[in-house]
């Protein structure tokens, strides 16, 4: 058996013996995020193989990052939703940002994080803002009011909304 289908602009062509095993792959591919549930922005497929252990995943442009999981017989993968900045981790290069089990532990070093515009900083608040509208919670006032925010308030302010945001309970 074959099936052809398109999510999120990908054509995906699966085949499985068995109407079960399609269904198992339809579900991996429609688990998976339409942008980053971190920052809004496009995801891209990943693959590593930092000292002999594959990783893959997902990553978007500022660097947010989740490995799937992969199942005992090492033949499917999972959706993990489990998200983290690279940049916190030793190897930002991408050399495998997450612990294999069997892996040497990575080190979390102090790194500064990259600097974005004040343009892209409010271009995140008004995501933020229209999940939160999404979930019931109207705050376009003050994100209206928020472009007269010093940057350090206005990052304050991006840091309040996320939490607003975690604290509804939807998932994205």
């Amino acid at each position: 058996m074959k099936a052809t289908f398109e999510i999120n602009g990908i054509t995906i062509e699966i085949t499985g013996e068995k109407p079960k095993e399609l269904i198992k792959e339809f579900a991996f591919w429609q688990s998976l995020p339409s942008s980053c549930p971190q920052c809004g922005e496009e995801l891209h497929f990943t693959y590593r193989t930092p000292q002999d252990y594959e990783y893959f995943g997902l990553m978007c442009k500022n660097l947010h990052a989740c490995n799937f999981g992969q199942n005992k017989d090492q033949k499917s993968l999972f959706y993990k939703n489990e998200w983290k900045d690279v940049r916190e981790y030793q190897n930002a290069e991408m050399e495998g940002f997450e612990e294999h089990p069997n892996a040497p532990k990575a080190k979390a070093v102090n790194s500064v994080p990259q600097q974005l515009s004040r343009g892209e900083i409010y271009t995140g608040i008004q995501k933020l803002g229209e999940k939160l509208k999404t979930a019931g919670v109207d705050v376009s006032n003050e994100i209206e009011s928020a472009r007269e925010l010093s940057d350090d308030a206005l990052l304050a302010f991006g840091k309040q909304l996320k939490e607003k945001l975690s604290k509804s309970q939807i998932s994205f």
